[in-house]
């Protein structure tokens, strides 16, 4: 048997619970020269033959312990992501987002009565529900501004640019409106009573109708700077 070699039948130990993913089994012996002693318990095998590797589970380069189950990590992501809108939806606003949308104005808590802003650009002025009774706004660019629930009774708005202006809900009592450009603005609910409105443009405004038919018994002249006729403005029959 000098051509031949002897190997151990492998014998394995059983590895512990935590291992049963690590590498594969290993045989307690080496190959060994065959022997007479040996050969009650060795199996001869050829030596040229060559012997096959021991296959067997890849060994898992992570521990254990830093394997953390999907699930879990899913239900981490998930409550980082509603504490993070949680902190959104509760932050408080600034004190710029919280005058943003303006419910008075100035002239609401002190009175503007007799005013003079004749000849200014109040395009970033606004007059919510202010008291501006015989207030001078002559000639004045005040077009998209709100002038909404004020008391412009006996105002002098001679020539005022009130394009797209917010009148609803004044009071114009008496005012003067002479060749005021009113296109597109709004006056509904607005007073009208004794109003003067020679020169003016109201093209594109609503009015209901009663007080557009009084506006027309009243209405005459040609806005000098828009070109167009009062009457025609308010659609008068």
């Amino acid at each position: 048997m000098s051509s031949i070699a002897c190997e151990k039948v492998s014998v394995y130990r059983a590895k512990p619970a935590l291992a049963l993913r690590s590498s594969a089994r290993t045989p307690l012996t080496a190959t060994q020269p065959c022997t007479k002693s040996m050969r009650s318990r060795v199996l001869c095998v050829n030596q040229q033959q060559q012997q096959r590797p021991a296959t067997g589970h890849k060994v898992s380069s992570t521990p254990a312990q830093e394997q953390r189950p999907v699930s879990q990590a899913t239900h981490t992501n998930l409550g980082l992501s509603l504490g993070l809108a949680a902190l959104m939806f509760s932050s408080p606003l600034s004190p710029l987002e919280a005058q943003a949308i303006p419910q008075t104005s100035e002239c609401a808590t002190k009175s503007c009565d007799y005013r003079d802003y004749s000849n200014q650009d109040l395009r970033k002025e606004f007059f919510t529900k202010g008291s501006m009774r015989n207030t001078n706004f002559e000639n004045v660019i005040a077009s998209e501004v709100t002038f909404f629930g004020a008391d412009l009774s006996g105002a002098n708005m001679k020539g005022a640019d009130l394009k797209y202006a917010d009148l609803g809900q004044t009071n114009l009592t008496g005012a003067d409106l002479s060749g005021a450009i009113l296109e597109g603005a709004i006056v509904s609910s607005a007073r009208l009573d004794g109003v003067t409105i020679v020169d003016s443009d109201w093209t594109d405004v609503i009015i209901r109708k009663d007080i557009n038919d009084e506006l027309c018994r009243v209405a005459s002249g040609t806005n000098p700077k828009t070109g167009v006729d009062t009457r025609d403005s308010l659609l008068c029959q």
